[in-house]
C-alpha cells in the first residue's frame, strides 16, 4: 500500500512536464547542458523495447543528448525515510535496465543517471547496512563491492526559498515544500505554511498542464489531511483565503474536501500517514543513538527497528542509557 508521500510524489512527477524542471535542477550544470530537454519523456513511451516492471523503480525517464542520437536514462527513486539498502536497490535497477537495453538494442550501453528524492527526518545516510564483521574486515572487502554514485536531492537540507526553484512548475514547487517537512508540522505551522504558499496555490489553480487544477489542488489537500492534524474545516478556510471560485458548477478544492473529508478510507489514511511520519523519525533517531552507544548494528537489529511499533520504540529509547549491551535494549 502506498504511503501518502508516495501517492503525492507519483501523482505529480509521473508527468514529464512537472518532472523535467526538477531533474534538470538536480543534475550538475555540465551534464544538464548536454541534454536536449525538449525530448524528455517517460521511458515506456520513448523506448518500447524497455520492458520495465511496474516495481522496478519509482519513475524512469529518457532524453536525447544535444546533437546526438545517444540517450540518457534517469532512474528516479523516492524515499521518505532511511534505507540502508538504497544504493544496492538502485544498483539493481540500473543493472536490470542495461540488461534489457542490450537485449532490445544490441548496441552500446545507455547512459544512466540515478536520482533520489529524499525527505526523511534526518540527513540521508548512504552507508551500507551494518554487518557482523569487525570494522577492519568490513572495510577491506568494501573496496571490492559494486559502487554506484547517487544524485540525492535531500529536501530537508534546503530552505523553503531554495525549493522555490524557477524552472519548476508551481505544482512541483508546492509538492517539494509539502514533502520537505509538512508531516512534522503542528496545525498552526501548517496554517502558516499555507499562507506562505498562497501564491503557489493561486498559480496551481491557473496552471495549464497535464493535471487539471482541481485535481492538483485536491492532491495537495488530501496530502495535508493524510499527514497532519489539520481538520477539513481548517483546510477549507485556509484554501479559501487564496483560491478563487471556479467557473460553472465545479467546486473549489476546499469545498470538495469539506464534503468528502468524512469518507472512512481517508480518515484511516490520515491516521496512518501521521503515525508513519512519527515512527520514521523515531526509528532514525534511535538508530543514531544505538550506533553511537554500541557501534554498527547487526542486520537483524535494523530489521527489528524498522518493523517496531511506537510503544516498542518508547521502551527501547528508555533503556539506552542504562543498558550495557544491545541485547539488554531489545530484551523482551
Amino acid at each position: 500500500m502506498q504511503s501518502p508521500h508516495d501517492r503525492l510524489f507519483h501523482f505529480v512527477f509521473r508527468h514529464p512536464a512537472h518532472a523535467v524542471g526538477w531533474v534538470r535542477s538536480v543534475l550538475p550544470t555540465r551534464l544538464a547542458r548536454k541534454v536536449d530537454w525538449s525530448t524528455f519523456a517517460r521511458a515506456n513511451e520513448r523506448l518500447p523495447g524497455l520492458r520495465l516492471r511496474s516495481h522496478i523503480a519509482d519513475l524512469v525517464f529518457v532524453a536525447n543528448l544535444i546533437n546526438s542520437d545517444a540517450i540518457v536514462i534517469f532512474v528516479i527513486e523516492h524515499k521518505s525515510g532511511q534505507d540502508p539498502r538504497l544504493t544496492a536497490q538502485v544498483l539493481r535497477y540500473v543493472v536490470h535496465i542495461r540488461h534489457v537495453m542490450r537485449r532490445a538494442d544490441g548496441s552500446h550501453d545507455p547512459l544512466i543517471v540515478p536520482i533520489v528524492l529524499y525527505h526523511g527526518a534526518a540527513p540521508l545516510d548512504l552507508q551500507p547496512p551494518a554487518t557482523d564483521l569487525d570494522p577492519d574486515t568490513a572495510a577491506a572487502f568494501a573496496a571490492y563491492e559494486p559502487q554506484l554514485k547517487l544524485l540525492v536531492d535531500d529536501l530537508p537540507q534546503s530552505s523553503e526559498f531554495e525549493l522555490r526553484r524557477p524552472d519548476f512548475t508551481a505544482f512541483a514547487q508546492l509538492t517539494h515544500l509539502c514533502l520537505k517537512s509538512l508531516s512534522r508540522f503542528t496545525v498552526d505551522e501548517v496554517l502558516a505554511a499555507i499562507d506562505r504558499w498562497g501564491d503557489l496555490l493561486r498559480h496551481v489553480e491557473a496552471e495549464v498542464g497535464p493535471v487539471l487544477p482541481i485535481d492538483a489542488l485536491d492532491a495537495i489537500g488530501w496530502y495535508l489531511l493524510d499527514t497532519t492534524d489539520i481538520t477539513e474545516e481548517q483546510l477549507h478556510m485556509a484554501f479559501a483565503n487564496h483560491l478563487k471560485q471556479t467557473e460553472g458548477s465545479r467546486m473549489t478544492t476546499g469545498q470538495k474536501l469539506r464534503l468528502e473529508g468524512r469518507i472512512q478510507g481517508r480518515a484511516e489514511g490520515r491516521t496512518e500517514g501521521r503515525t508513519e511520519g512519527r515512527t520514521e523519525g523515531r526509528v532514525e533517531g534511535l538508530i543514531r543513538q544505538l550506533q553511537k552507544r554500541f557501534g554498527p548494528l547487526p542486520a537483524d537489529s535494523m530489521q527489528r527497528l524498522k518493523s517496531a511499533t511506537l510503544p516498542e520504540l518508547d521502551l527501547w529509547t528508555d533503556r539506552i542509557l542504562d543498558a550495557k549491551s544491545l541485547a539488554e535494549v531489545f530484551a523482551v
